[in-house]
């Protein structure tokens, strides 16, 4: 093992094997997983650039259309049952296992929140409305 600095040559014995146990790793430096090399990092993303392409192209290997759907208006799924706040309940991901939460504060309206109802795009509305509604190409109605 090299030493570091020239004063552990001054230091006893005991006090020098102190020192360099502490700093055995010297030449690595601190392990972090967020410190990785630009090429690694650029290895990396292409990856995962490749996996999600793969995803997409492949029948069957992407995302369930519950995620997909919560995904596309921005949400997130979380293991609860409810969401915390600032979040609202927006329908399921992952085949039902978690919960599609959406962001309250930013731009996006719940249909319910608004005072609306969500119905099937079949039945017209003597009021739409702007909200956001679980299911795909449903509208938001203040009046049927």
């Amino acid at each position: 093992m090299r030493t570091i600095s020239p004063l552990w040559n001054n230091l006893g014995k005991e006090e020098n094997k102190q020192e360099q146990m502490k700093y055995r790793f010297w030449c690595c430096g601190p392990v972090s997983t967020l410190q990785l090399r630009p090429s690694t990092m650029k290895l990396f993303s292409c990856l995962m650039a490749l996996l999600l392409f793969l995803l997409q192209a492949v029948p069957g290997l992407g995302l369930p259309k519950d995620t997909q759907h919560c995904l596309e208006y921005h949400g997130y799924c979380f293991h609860l049952k409810s969401c915390p706040k600032p979040f609202a309940a927006f329908g399921t991901c992952y085949r039902r296992r978690k919960t599609c939460c959406i962001d309250t504060t930013s731009n996006f309206h719940i249909c319910q929140e608004e005072g609306g109802h969500c119905v099937p795009p079949e039945i017209r509305c003597l009021q739409e409305q702007v909200g956001l509604c679980p299911r795909k190409g449903w509208k938001c109605c203040t009046e049927v």
